[in-house]
């Protein structure tokens, strides 16, 4: 069972707050149920490639299905659940935090999960339409230019802390405002110990202050 936590409500936020990012192979899909009986998978991977300089590499992902029919019956899980079918064999996104090698899923959870096609195009990101793996590493690839990901790797680390909580609470996009997609720019720390976190909007510059 893995207790998670509301997820930022941008990509760069999730990411920042994330151990783990990496590409990898579904190996073997392994069925099972939660202590609360719904259904779940561990997907165990292989041929894993970091996304972030930080990020461990996990061996397994675990996630909760909305169904799964086993022998007959059917399973589900109640207002929770992802409507995905992992298949042997496909490339996978995975993003996350983590918990002795495993990357819990979910919507209690700031985790990504997102098949790989051949062609390198991926379900678009709820948060923006980054539609292919070449797009995601590349804004991957400014956080790790700017020193973001150095910046909050013990954070990461500590996904079950109450700095974490907070942390993760600034990280949150003024995007809901109605003023597009904005990029994390620069993270500091005030004298009271909170984040300063600046925006880079695509129509406006925005400060916010936890």
């Amino acid at each position: 069972m893995s207790y998670g936590r509301p997820p930022p409500n941008s990509l760069d936020g999730t990411l920042l707050v994330s151990e783990v990012a990496v590409t990898a192979t579904v190996a073997e899909i392994i069925p099972g149920l939660s202590v609360m009986a719904g259904p779940m998978v561990m997907l165990r991977l292989s041929d894993t490639r970091q996304l972030t300089s930080r990020s461990p590499i996990p061996d397994y992902v675990l996630i909760p299905l909305q169904t799964m029919v086993v022998d007959g019956t059917v399973l589900c899980n109640r207002n929770t659940g992802m409507a995905y079918g992992p298949e042997v064999g496909e490339r996978v996104v995975v993003i996350g935090s983590w918990v002795n090698g495993v990357v819990p899923q979910g919507h209690m959870t700031n985790g990504i999960i997102r098949s790989v096609a051949p062609d390198g195009s991926i379900e678009p990101l709820p948060w923006r339409e980054i539609a292919s793996l070449a797009e995601l590493v590349v804004q991957i690839d400014r956080l790790e230019a700017q020193g973001l990901f150095v910046e909050t790797a013990n954070l990461a680390r500590h996904h079950d802390s109450a700095e974490h909580r907070e942390f993760a609470r600034s990280l949150d996009s003024p995007s809901e405002l109605g003023e597009g997609y904005c990029n994390v720019e620069s993270l500091a720390t005030s004298e009271n110990g909170s984040w300063d976190v600046t925006f880079d909007c695509a129509e406006v510059e925005v400060a916010v202050e936890r």
